[in-house]
């Protein structure tokens, strides 16, 4: 039986978390983009 020590777990969930953030960011970034592009068309 694999046993973890909850030193690994810590470290899976700073993972997990960090991945999260990511993918938050990664969409923030591209709604941020599509904004950009739908005030700049409306420019024009």
């Amino acid at each position: 039986m694999f046993m973890l020590h909850s030193s690994d777990l810590k470290v899976g969930e700073k993972i997990k978390r960090i991945i999260n953030q990511l993918i938050i960011n990664q969409k923030f970034e591209t709604h941020l983009i599509n904004l950009f592009w739908l005030t700049r068309e409306k420019m024009e």
